[in-house]
């Protein structure tokens, strides 16, 4: 197939692209955790064009190599995105943010257009420590890099997308409709978040881009207390409960144990259903989940990041040879539908993973041009996720952004089983 002649050449130049993005002497684009617990947001902000009206504009190419040809659908497409981020401020206190995607997809014979609200809130400070905000808010919890166990509110707020880099999933996902209360105090800082029922859970895209039945199908409580400890320790508590769901607690920690080493670790806990072998049935325990590593900042600005993550509740080696020596039919498609199932909610599959990730910015003096990559391996059969993105800032408001990732491993393993080996996708972005 001509698709997979194009990447043949690209796949045998990757493995030594990726050795040169680990091994090189850049910056992170992802800065160090904020060790303020009076700071709320993620240390990944969003990019916000520094610009009146915040409008990014974008039309690319993507490209897929199947290990198996399907019939109806195209080995290549055009996409094209209005991303709109805003800030206003009111005065008096008051401001107010929307978000909000339009992305249309096509390939010569098909074409879709999706439709996405992330976020759309007013916000409302009283006096110097009560921040009161309403509406549709992107409520992002964790500090580790590649998988965050108290980031309770991702479930079915992911937007389709071409790339696996955990960072942009997060940002570029659905908020939920809350109300939320954040006071700062010499001692630390709380934060409480109420989340409304509006729509029930139902099967299918929301066809206006708001799909509060995905994000808002039952009552929640987030709760997040952040005691003040010291300049290189800080400490997030946090407490998780949705109506018809059991009550799920969660701790991150952030430790800087040297000028260019920075210790994480998060921690979620709470009785949840566990994942089972085939033709057993799945019970409800105590389950804990953990993501731990640290960012390593070389002398030359290169941050490194490595992580452990661990998820009781995921299959064990035991169960999950279990679903791969499976031949007969009806196994074979569970195993295909959970394997897909855990992947759109972004929900580990197998106890234990790893995580690695480094990306230089700035290449040269005189090129303006970062480059990242990520690797996400399956700690039991070795099966991996990789993903090396490049973006070319041709001028402030012009860039040129490259992504390549694959899914590597056998055709038993959880990665390698994917129908897709390798993805591209090219874009030219202008922001207004």
């Amino acid at each position: 197939m001509a698709t997979t002649r194009l990447f043949a050449p690209i796949r045998r130049r990757l493995s030594a692209c990726v050795l040169a993005v680990f091994a090189s002497q850049g910056a992170l684009a992802q800065a160090p955790p904020d060790l303020d617990p009076a700071q709320f947001q993620v240390a990944e902000q969003e990019e916000a064009a520094a610009t009146a009206l915040g409008i990014k504009a974008s039309i690319g190419l993507d490209a897929w190599d199947r290990r198996r040809a399907v019939d109806g659908v195209a080995d290549a497409g055009m996409r094209s995105v209005l991303d709109l981020r805003r800030e206003w401020h009111l005065g008096s206190g008051w401001s107010a943010t929307f978000s909000g995607r339009l992305e249309g997809t096509g390939d010569g014979h098909t074409g879709t257009v999706h439709k996405a609200l992330r976020e759309a809130y007013v916000a409302k400070r009283m006096g110097d420590s009560l921040f009161v905000d309403v509406g549709r808010i992107n409520l992002r919890s964790g500090v580790a890099s590649g998988f965050n166990p108290t980031d309770w509110l991702r479930e079915a707020a992911a937007l389709p997308q071409t790339t696996q880099n955990p960072v942009s999933l997060r940002e570029n996902r659905l908020g939920t409709v809350m109300l939320r209360l954040q006071a700062i105090e010499n001692w630390g800082a709380v934060q409480l978040a109420v989340v409304p029922h509006l729509a029930q859970q139902e099967d299918g895209a929301s066809p206006d881009g708001l799909a509060w039945e995905r994000t808002n199908d039952d009552k929640a409580l987030h709760v997040r207390v952040a005691p003040q400890l010291n300049d290189a320790l800080s400490l997030d508590l946090l407490a998780y409960a949705r109506e018809n769901r059991h009550p799920q607690w969660g701790l991150n920690l952030t430790s800087v144990l040297h000028s260019a080493l920075i210790a994480h670790a998060e921690l979620a806990t709470g009785l949840r259903e566990g994942l089972a072998a085939p033709g057993v049935a799945p019970s409800t325990h105590m389950q804990q989940r953990v993501a731990a590593g640290f960012n390593w900042t070389t002398p030359q600005g290169t941050v490194l990041t490595v992580e452990r993550h661990s998820a009781t509740d995921a299959l064990n080696p035991q169960d999950w040879e279990a679903w791969r020596l499976a031949t007969d039919r009806p196994t074979l498609r569970g195993l295909a539908q959970l394997r897909t199932q855990r992947s759109d909610l972004q929900e580990p599959l197998v106890r234990d993973a790893w995580f690695f990730r480094a990306a230089v910015t700035g290449l040269s003096e005189r090129a303006n041009v970062d480059l990242g990559a990520f690797v996400r391996l399956n700690a039991y059969d070795h099966s991996a996720l990789w993903q090396v993105d490049g973006a070319w800032h041709v001028r402030p408001r012009v860039s040129v952004y490259a992504s390549l990732g694959g899914f590597v491993g056998t055709s038993l393993s959880e990665f390698g089983a994917n129908p897709t080996r390798t993805l591209m996708s090219v874009r030219l972005e202008t922001v207004f």
